[in-house]
């Protein structure tokens, strides 16, 4: 049916083919491993969240406790600030003010 010649030049083509079919084959799997390496380090911390995350509630409430405590007394340094600012504020003015008339005299 075929010459011999033939069928020896379509043997080499479908080596070089099965070649180049392994070849990337290898390729892809190596894209996917380095794909697949973002998304394997994201399911470890949800596991080990899983885990952990029974005695984060339980550490939550004395945190509360101790965060407000703290935010609670900057909010009272804040609000001196903002009640005294203003006034230091103006009287830095007016000294400037005063300053500079007293150097035009």
């Amino acid at each position: 049916m075929y010459p011999r010649k033939e069928l020896i030049a379509l043997a080499r083509k479908k080596a070089v083919l099965l070649d180049r079919i392994c070849v990337e084959r290898d390729e892809l799997a190596d894209a996917a491993e380095r794909v697949s390496r973002p998304i394997e380090v994201i399911d470890r911390g949800v596991a080990h969240w899983r885990r952990v995350s029974p005695m984060v509630k339980l550490a939550t409430i004395p945190l509360g406790f101790v965060l407000r405590r703290i935010f609670l007394r900057r909010a009272r340094k804040l609000g001196a600030l903002l009640q005294w600012g203003p006034v230091v504020l103006a009287a830095v003015r007016g000294f400037s003010k005063g300053r500079s008339f007293s150097r035009r005299a």
